[in-house]
């Protein structure tokens, strides 16, 4: 027999995992489901050949709000901030390592992006935040 849950996450990513916890800290009791082997969605790490390879977004804004959050998950000290000597980045793209731009000319010419990844990149800046919520909405109420 499946156990009563307030709140069923379908999906291990960030997100819902990020949801999930946020559910519990509000006092609910949460099922996650995930069809892969493994949390994390499309973001996993690797070591390969001595080098660690970031599967996914591999950076962050260092905020308050986001520096509360790992702290509240025992996670602050987890947070890895790049060597101030490790100058160049790079992605793979097409199976080719591409460096990543370190400027806005650089972004506009780099192989890296397609050129829609390029005209996101620009927007950025004027992106207004999501405005998320307070109030869980249940599979039911769609």
């Amino acid at each position: 027999m499946i156990p009563h849950v307030d709140v069923a996450v379908v999906g291990a990513g960030v997100t819902g995992l990020a949801a999930a916890w946020a559910a519990e800290q509000k006092g609910a009791t949460v099922a996650v489901v995930e069809a892969g082997a493994n949390c994390g969605g499309s973001i996993q790490s690797q070591h390969i050949d001595g080098f660690l390879v970031e599967r996914g977004a591999s950076s962050m804004t260092g905020s308050a709000a986001l520096m509360r959050v790992l702290g509240q998950l025992g996670l602050r000290d987890e947070v890895v901030v790049p060597p101030t000597n490790a100058s160049r980045r790079f992605i793979v793209r097409n199976s080719k390592l591409c460096p990543l731009p370190s400027s806005p000319l650089g972004l506009l010419t780099t192989p890296a992006l397609t050129w829609r990844g390029k005209m996101r990149a620009l927007r950025e800046p004027w992106v207004a935040q999501s405005q998320v919520s307070p109030e869980f909405e249940s599979v039911a109420a769609l």
